[in-house]
């Protein structure tokens, strides 16, 4: 964002000198030639946008109709998938979780991918069966869900208005409709609000793109007006735009929010405490994401360390592996393949020491894996 304002910034200074020297010199014979082409330059100047100020797209969660408190309760539950077919035993991924979620609270989760993060949100979002304990939800519970395989449910052939018709006739038959809009034009109006009026509200879905896609989805989401918001990466479609217009939106939010996102931004903005999936549990982080990177950097510094002595053995490896092919000394073969052995133990040693601060350094960034072994 500074780098466009300051392009931007300094193509207005060129184009004023170039404006300003056409208009010197363009009734002069003598340079009326310089002038045309400084003309010709200006017209074929690729312009640099401005950097908008403020976000062109807004909008809100309507007041939740009621807050139970708490809004659920975890109790000794275990989250994870049901047994394939031809296996007895499911695939527990998070065990013995114990917690509540409470009215108003705003709960960031952090964890290394393949945690089991996901896997919560899915279980109290009801698309998961918890494989063991309960999770006791209060009257009045409203669920509000984004995960980024939501966009999953739009169907290429399908528009908005359909989308929003077959939500509403949903609602209606499961006696969820508490005051939503349900005539046509009504719906129209409310997919205006989210940048989709006129002939867009027909537009096929199959040549949206990801951002207008996961814009219908939140669309249906608000609708719903729910008071618990469970969302999943969230913002992986959306552009800066619309990214500051949810931010916005959440801290305006007066239900609970659970929310899993590599967005640093999107946590800072939202979320007061967190809870960290990992090795198998939940447990709540006494800290912020400024707590993440204090953590991260002597942890970062010892991974470049241990590579850095891996890359140093492992060419000695090499070496001693070129020496025994080539020498037929038995005193030489002896000193190479003892020295080998120890090298080759060292190596072992520091990939397992590699491997544990990886897996350190992505449970406390909460981001994919930090590569394989050099």
């Amino acid at each position: 964002m500074a780098l466009q304002q300051s392009a931007f910034a300094k193509q207005q200074e060129k184009i004023a000198h170039l404006q300003k020297f056409i208009a010197r010199f363009k009734a002069k014979a003598s340079k009326a030639k310089q002038a045309q082409s400084r003309v010709k330059a200006l017209d074929r100047m690729e312009k640099v946008a401005p950097l908008l100020a403020e976000a062109d797209f807004s909008f809100e969660f309507r007041e939740p109709a009621n807050l139970p408190n708490p809004m659920l309760s975890l109790q000794e539950v275990s989250v994870g998938y049901p047994a394939p077919a031809g296996k007895t035993e499911p695939t527990v991924i998070v065990r013995d979780i114990s917690k509540s979620v409470l009215a108003g609270q705003r709960i960031g989760i952090l964890g290394a991918n393949g945690q089991g993060k996901s896997t919560l949100v899915k279980t109290v979002a009801r698309a998961l069966v918890p494989l063991a304990g309960q999770v006791v939800e209060g009257k009045g519970l409203s669920i509000g869900y984004f995960a980024q395989q939501e966009l999953d449910v739009l169907k290429p052939a399908d528009n908005p208005l359909e989308h929003m018709i077959a939500l509403a006739k949903e609602t209606a038959a499961a006696g969820r409709l508490a005051g939503q809009e349900t005539r046509e034009q009504d719906l129209r109006n409310f997919l205006g609000m989210f940048n989709f009026g006129g002939d867009m509200v027909k537009q096929s879905e199959g040549s949206m793109s990801g951002g207008e896609k996961a814009r219908l989805v939140l669309c249906m989401l608000v609708w719903q007006r729910p008071n618990l918001l469970l969302l999943d990466e969230p913002t992986n479609h959306l552009d800066l735009a619309t990214r500051e217009a949810l931010s916005v939106a959440l801290n305006e939010f007066e239900g609970t929010v659970m929310l899993v996102s590599h967005d640093r931004a999107l946590l800072r903005a939202v979320c007061d405490e967190f809870w960290l999936v990992s090795r198998g549990g939940v447990a709540p982080f006494d800290g912020d994401l400024d707590d993440y990177q204090r953590y991260l950097r002597p942890l970062k510094k010892q991974l470049a360390q241990a590579e850095t002595e891996m890359n140093t053995l492992q060419a000695e490896q090499t070496e001693l592996h070129q020496q025994l092919a080539c020498t037929t000394d038995p005193g030489q073969l002896a000193a190479a393949g003892k020295r080998l052995k120890n090298v080759e133990q060292s190596l072992e040693q520091l990939e397992e020491r590699w491997l544990e601060l990886s897996e350190a350094i992505e449970q406390a960034a909460g981001t994919s894996s930090a590569g394989a072994p050099p």
